[in-house]
């Protein structure tokens, strides 16, 4: 598996993968969804051979904050290392940024322990709250 920052999107390639794992919301408008990653920070493609097989999509300043917007890895190569190495690539590479934020599924417990692994916290593990607003 290599690890690669992306510089070209593979609009298909990404589409499949976003299919693969279920995330239909991002593909209901094919301009939109291939806007998303012109406008991202980042973007880390894990490859096993030409296949894309996960992504790690960053928005945010660089400098003082770092959302992990998408961190998704094709269903058959799930529990393999892949969404490791492509967040360990991600936040090697902006070290310098103090706060890193996600916002996870209360319910997807299985994936909290995965950002614990990371170093994420909880939010009220650090006595702040977040606010989020979906239209």
């Amino acid at each position: 598996m290599d690890i690669n920052r992306l510089k070209n999107y593979d609009i298909p390639a990404l589409r499949a993968l976003y299919e693969s794992v279920g995330w239909v919301n991002y593909l209901k408008d094919d301009e939109r969804f291939a806007r998303m990653f012109s406008k991202s920070l980042a973007c880390y493609g894990a490859f096993e051979g030409d296949t894309l097989i996960g992504l790690v999509r960053l928005v945010g300043d660089g400098e003082h904050i770092l959302y992990i917007q998408d961190i998704l890895v094709n269903p058959d190569y799930q529990t393999m290392g892949t969404g490791k190495a492509l967040m360990q690539r991600a936040l090697e590479d902006f070290s310098h940024v103090r706060q890193k934020v996600l916002i996870t599924d209360l319910a997807d417990t299985h994936v909290h322990a995965f950002y614990t692994t990371l170093g994420f916290v909880r939010s009220q593990d650090k006595n702040i709250v977040c606010f989020v607003k979906f239209d």
